[in-house]
């Protein structure tokens, strides 16, 4: 068989938050894969992507939790060019999974999942691995 000719995919290079700042209720599903870590501020990516989606609509996620944009504790704060790099928090995965739940997801599905491939070379004995969250967070009806 073949695909409906209507389905809507969307793939976009940009900040996350600028690209889909005017969209509300526009998507059946996001899939994020290694993405979540990326947020300057995590709490921001989770209601853009509540706001993102509709009604029983998934956020279906892969990745690590591994931020990089808490600033050290000598840092020069001004150096950032965005505030919310310097307002960057490290979430654990219980405390991000409450923040979801908060936000008004529930889980259909939550699980670890160890030793997930990055990158490789197959030439090299060079192989990055991350212990990984997989979950399906649903937004209601």
């Amino acid at each position: 068989g073949g695909g409906s000719a209507d389905v809507d995919f969307s793939m976009a290079m940009g900040e996350f938050l600028e690209v889909y700042a005017d969209q509300s209720d526009a998507w059946d599903a996001v899939l994020s894969c290694f993405f979540v870590d990326t947020a300057p501020v995590v709490l921001e990516y989770v209601d853009a992507i509540f706001r993102l989606l509709k009604p029983g609509g998934a956020w279906v996620n892969l990745g690590p939790l591994l931020y990089h944009w808490v600033p050290s504790s000598n840092a020069d704060l001004s150096d950032f060019v965005d505030d919310r790099y310097a307002q960057s928090i490290e979430l654990a995965w219980d405390e991000l999974k409450h923040a979801i739940l908060a936000r008004g997801f529930s889980f259909a599905h939550s699980e670890f999942r160890p030793d997930c491939h990055y990158t490789a070379n197959p030439r090299s004995m060079q192989r990055t691995t991350y212990d990984c969250l997989f979950f399906t967070a649903v937004k209601p009806h």
